[in-house]
């Protein structure tokens, strides 16, 4: 934290190091497990090549544990676990191969690459976090999220602020 003398608050230092990779990890993490989750809710294996192993064969896993020297563990339960590991680490050792069927889900779901930016281009940038932690006054609630300062709305089932109670 640092006095900012031209807003006369305390904020946060955008800058540290500590901080810059906190928040570097923090993302890395969320991606790897949105990643996961798209593969093992979204995906099934239908076949496997000859000769490769599949996600139920334990030859793969005793593979990858000595070849790294046991740096990586892989899960043997539950199912789900095994199957997305074997799509890391057997079946799309590439980045881009993960990264092709990760999105292939969202595709068919029907959620577009412009929807998703859409959807990015409506909250601030990096930069603009990074220079006011605080929200504009303009901005409070304007596309429904609740922020810091925001009016509280009335919702069916509140009491007072316009509400009613049911």
């Amino acid at each position: 934290m640092w006095l900012n003398p031209d807003k006369g608050r305390e904020e946060p230092n955008a800058s540290d190091p500590d901080y810059l990779a906190a928040v570097e990890r923090y993302v890395e993490v969320r991606l790897e497990t949105i990643t996961n989750v798209t593969m093992a809710l979204g995906t099934d294996l239908k076949s496997c090549p000859d000769g490769m192993p599949g996600p139920d064969d334990d030859v793969w896993i005793e593979e990858m544990e000595v070849a790294t020297d046991g740096r990586i563990s892989i899960p043997r339960t539950p199912p789900r676990a095994r199957y997305v590991a074997w799509l890391r680490f057997r079946a799309m050792p590439r980045t881009n191969d993960i990264a092709v069927v990760a999105a292939l889900p969202l595709l068919l779901a029907g959620i577009s690459e412009g929807e998703v930016a859409a959807a990015m281009a409506s909250f601030p940038s990096d930069e603009e976090r990074r220079d006011d932690p605080e929200p504009p006054a303009g901005r409070d609630g304007e596309n429904g999220h609740r922020v810091r300062g925001a009016r509280p709305r009335s919702r069916p089932g509140d009491r007072g602020a316009g509400g009613s109670a049911v």
